[in-house]
C-alpha cells in the first residue's frame, strides 16, 4: 500500500473511531438493523471531490454496504443530481 493509501485509511479511521466509536448508541437503542437504501443528492451546483475517502468509510463501517457513485472526482453536478446511490443495514448508511 503507498504512502497516499495508508495515510488516507489512518485519517479515515481516525475520523470514525472518534465520530462513532464502538457504534452510534442512538441508531443501536432506537434501529433494528434491516436492509436499506439511500441516495447522495446534491443541494446545490458543485464540483465532485472525494470519492475515495467516501467509498472507504462506507467499507471501513460496514464491508458489507455495496456504494455506487454516479458521478466521478472533477465531475460537474447540479443541485438535485444524484451523486451515489448504497445499499446496506440502515445502522451501517
Amino acid at each position: 500500500m503507498d504512502t497516499y493509501h495508508k495515510s488516507m485509511k489512518e485519517l479515515v479511521k481516525a475520523a470514525l473511531d472518534e465520530d462513532i466509536g464502538p457504534g452510534d448508541l442512538t441508531s443501536l437503542g432506537c434501529l433494528e438493523p434491516n436492509p436499506a437504501k439511500a441516495k447522495i443528492v446534491a443541494k446545490c451546483n458543485g464540483v465532485l471531490s472525494g470519492v475515495e475517502p467516501a467509498l472507504l468509510v462506507f467499507r471501513m463501517t460496514d464491508s458489507a454496504n455495496v456504494v455506487r457513485f454516479l458521478l466521478k472526482d472533477g465531475d460537474q453536478f447540479t443541485g438535485g443530481d444524484t451523486i451515489a446511490e448504497i445499499e446496506g443495514l440502515n445502522l451501517s448508511i
